[in-house]
């Protein structure tokens, strides 16, 4: 009887477990056991949706996402192709439409062969950075073997859902990885611009990058809120006399180029602008547009975007240092 209550205990511990680690938007297969589960708060997501090659992959979307992570195994004896046909047509039937399946050669392109190791690196979805709770686990690494791979997207009003599915088969068990990945937004805000980060910024990098200025939309007028950030980076000037700083604009990639190209340039002259009105000598400051030429993140995601729309201050080298350009 002891035993029997021990064992009970244990069975209920671990549907619990599974229970909050699961996510309501699409099961396991019937019979499956969940070895490992977690969730990123806020990540750029890799969704294959083509074969991939050497340098990365032919086709691919990369979402800015809440990610649900799960490795599971299946029930001793099912056949991959029952599993895989089985999500397949539970995708279909949940209104997700499919971007891209593949199964061997189809996933890769020319002789590339380790698409998997590709996309999980991608992701940083490696099973070694996860707590080991089980020794079933451990031969999860082997889903690098996968042979199949599917992602799939359904839209949920203005936003999109997407699934990604890799399975393996080893030897008389299946093993799958699911991920579900939701839209998020990124928690803006965290980082404060004072003169003390100002300071370390240009003694480590030579130069300040201000995400997100605030400028009004497709435009180059300064919002109200960016009168503390001006004032500031005055704050900092101020006291460098005898230095030169380029301000040099940046823009994502939409819209048209030379349009990017002009309010890049416009933003810098408006900072330089406000700056000069507090005091800054106009030789001190030179104002430059790079609009989308030096992306720092993916133009393709709204989180790249929001990177990619900055104003970047550079200390300029003084000639007489003697450094080759």
């Amino acid at each position: 009887m002891k035993t029997f209550i021990i064992f009970l205990c244990f069975t209920l511990m671990v549907f619990s477990v599974q229970s909050q680690n699961e996510h309501p938007l699409i099961s396991k297969y019937e019979g499956s056991v969940l070895l490992e589960a977690h969730v990123e708060a806020f990540m750029t997501y890799t969704l294959a949706t083509g074969p991939a090659e050497r340098d990365g992959f032919t086709k691919k979307e990369t979402p800015d996402a809440k990610v649900h992570f799960h490795i599971y195994q299946a029930p001793a004896g099912k056949a991959i192709e029952e599993v895989w046909k089985n999500y397949i047509l539970a995708l279909q039937g949940a209104g997700f439409q499919v971007l891209f399946k593949c199964q061997g050669d189809q996933c890769r392109s020319g002789t590339y062969s380790n698409w998997a190791v590709l996309l999980f690196g991608n992701n940083a979805y490696n099973t070694n950075q996860i707590e080991k709770k089980s020794s079933l686990s451990k031969n999860a690494s082997y889903i690098y073997s996968a042979d199949r791979y599917l992602s799939a997207v359904k839209q949920n009003g203005n936003q999109k859902i997407y699934i990604a599915l890799s399975m393996a088969q080893l030897k008389d068990r299946v093993l799958y990885f699911l991920d579900v990945i939701e839209p998020a937004s990124l928690e803006a805000g965290k980082v404060t611009i004072n003169l003390e980060y100002l300071q370390n910024e240009f003694k480590n990098n030579g130069k300040v990058v201000l995400y997100e200025f605030p400028f009004e939309t497709n435009s180059a007028a300064l919002l109200p809120e960016s009168l503390n950030l001006i004032s500031t980076i005055y704050d900092y000037l101020k006291g460098q006399t005898g230095n030169v700083y380029y301000v040099v604009g940046h823009t994502d990639d939409t819209g048209l180029f030379d349009r990017n190209m002009q309010l890049s340039k416009e933003r810098a002259a408006s900072v330089v602008n406000e700056l000069m009105k507090k005091g800054i000598k106009q030789s001190m400051i030179v104002p430059h547009g790079a609009g989308p030429l030096c992306p720092v993140g993916d133009n393709r995601t709204e989180g790249g975007r929001a990177l990619n729309r900055r104003v970047e201050i550079i200390q300029k080298l003084d000639s007489s240092t003697g450094i080759k350009r």
